[in-house]
């Protein structure tokens, strides 16, 4: 089962940073501000970064902040980013906490013009229509409430996640069916550090095989992963190939407007009104981020003379 409908043709994987001839790690142009030491997503080269840099790190995914560690860190550089990440970026990569600053979320931090947008332009392509979240989970949970009857409660549920995502797809099947939640040691920490509070309390257990509902990683999605996983985990290898493994690989969803997800970033970049929008995923190139911000509706606009940019402390 997909959470979402299958784009028409696979996107390709995007690297995580360029590198010149030399090999030297270079941060592309997408992901850095103009006129400032300002970096967004982008920690492969941080290493060659001047002292006192700054970043903004805009979620936990590892297309975001691969590369980032407190030994690629400049001496005194920080890393914005909202309490959650924050957290993870402590726990998970061990970046020291006098290194991170914390953003709060939906509070304006700097009154004024907008000069730079960076947009997260992933699905900025009117191929990729998705359903919306409320509608996503309900047919998730009607299919596993049809495959719970079908095997007369006997089928494990097996759920793709991300490093951070996704969760209330699982969430929304174990309440549902009242089932117990597994997930491996470090998704497990993820889970606690985010604070989902009730919706863990007396599901998550320590052991698989105490567990219906199974949290995975995305690679373990296949025949051949999943008798890995089950050995691994000392669970009975027996559920696979008969029709007792059902598995879900998430994909996308909105959350309300319209369903199209370049329509509702039209209505962002509108409603933002910057200066300038800089595409930061599927732009390697000034032609790729031209033809993103024409599906956009955007044009740049000129900007006001930056001297100097103020960040909170």
């Amino acid at each position: 089962y997909r959470a979402a409908a299958a784009s028409p043709k696979k996107r390709p994987r995007a690297k995580p940073d360029g590198t010149n001839p030399r090999g030297k790690r270079n941060h592309f142009f997408s992901h850095r501000v103009p006129a400032t030491s300002i970096t967004v997503d982008s920690f492969y080269a941080a290493k060659d970064d001047p002292a006192k840099s700054v970043y903004f790190l805009t979620h936990f995914h590892s297309d975001h902040y691969g590369g980032l560690r407190k030994s690629t860190l400049p001496e005194g550089a920080r890393v914005y980013c909202s309490s959650v990440t924050a957290s993870l970026v402590h726990s998970q990569l061990r970046v020291r906490k006098e290194s991170i600053v914390v953003l709060p979320i939906a509070e304006v931090v700097s009154e004024g013009k907008l000069d730079y947008l960076h947009l997260d332009t992933t699905y900025c392509n009117p191929q990729y229509v998705f359903p919306y979240q409320a509608n996503v989970l309900q047919q998730v949970v009607h299919a596993a409430k049809e495959e719970n009857r079908r095997t007369k409660g006997q089928c494990l549920f097996f759920f793709g996640t991300y490093s951070i995502g996704k969760e209330k797809v699982f969430f929304a099947v174990a309440e549902a069916l009242n089932l117990k939640i597994y997930a491996g040691k470090r998704k497990r920490g993820i889970l606690e550090q985010c604070a989902f509070g009730a919706k863990l309390t007396g599901r998550l257990v320590n052991s698989a095989g105490e567990a219906r509902v199974q949290v995975v990683s995305m690679r373990a999605l296949s025949a051949d992963g999943l008798r890995e996983y089950a050995v691994r985990n000392s669970l009975n290898t027996s559920f696979i190939g008969r029709g007792l493994a059902i598995v879900f690989r998430p994909t996308g969803w909105t959350f309300r407007g319209d369903a199209s997800k370049p329509r509702q970033l039209v209505a962002f970049v509108k409603w933002c009104k910057p200066a300038r929008v800089v595409p930061t995923v599927n732009a390697r190139s000034k032609e790729d981020a031209d033809k993103l911000r024409a599906l956009l509706g955007h044009t740049d606009t000129p900007l006001r003379r930056i001297s100097s940019l103020p960040l909170p402390s």
